[in-house]
């Protein structure tokens, strides 16, 4: 690990060296392959110093922003990582994986009616992609909303038959059967 760190700081001299910049200028690529280098690393506190120093150069912000986004997700920080997805999803609303990424923090945050939202939506611009709907089926289950769980369940098996996602469509129908049926109690 600290070789990895020691390579990474020595890029950073060669680099600067290189492109005949003084030692103390770090350029906004460097700031990133270090974010990316301690995020690989697990050492998420670190990558959001050089993510946040690279957010400020207009080219890298959206990248810097995404990678902070998931740095706080990966601390338990889901206030900061739903507010970072929320302003890029504004300036790019077609952008699937941060829409994505948005719903999963909002439900981790427990805004599951909103993560919901996400979802189907989500689901709806990929209906040809089982784990999409995989991912709505465990959002309604979240919401409680039991019967459009069967419902989608159903729609699901029959749209992808021999997809992987059966198993666990299973496990979330019986979830839902359950909760709309609670089994008989045992009288003793």
């Amino acid at each position: 690990m600290r070789s990895f760190v020691s390579f990474l700081f020595f890029i950073l001299i060669l680099s600067s060296c290189a492109t005949m910049k003084p030692s103390n200028s770090v350029s906004p690529e460097n700031y990133m392959e270090l974010a990316n280098g301690y995020a690989g690393l697990s050492k998420y506190e670190m990558a959001l110093t050089f993510y946040s120093q690279a957010q400020k150069y207009p080219y890298y912000r959206n990248a810097a922003e995404y990678g902070m986004a998931r740095m706080y997700a990966f601390l338990g920080k889901w206030d900061e990582s739903v507010l970072l997805l929320k302003t890029l999803l504004q300036r790019d609303p077609e952008n699937m994986i941060v829409a994505s990424a948005l719903a999963y923090a909002l439900a981790a945050k427990g805004e599951v009616a909103e993560a919901s939202l996400l979802y189907h939506d989500l689901y709806e611009k990929n209906a040809d992609d089982p784990e999409s709907g995989l991912a709505y089926a465990k959002i309604l289950l979240l919401c409680k909303n039991y019967q459009n769980v069967l419902d989608l369940s159903l729609s699901l098996r029959e749209k992808f038959p021999e997809s992987s996602i059966i198993s666990s469509l299973v496990v979330i129908e019986k979830k839902a059967t359950d909760a709309l049926v609670p089994p008989e109690k045992v009288v003793n």
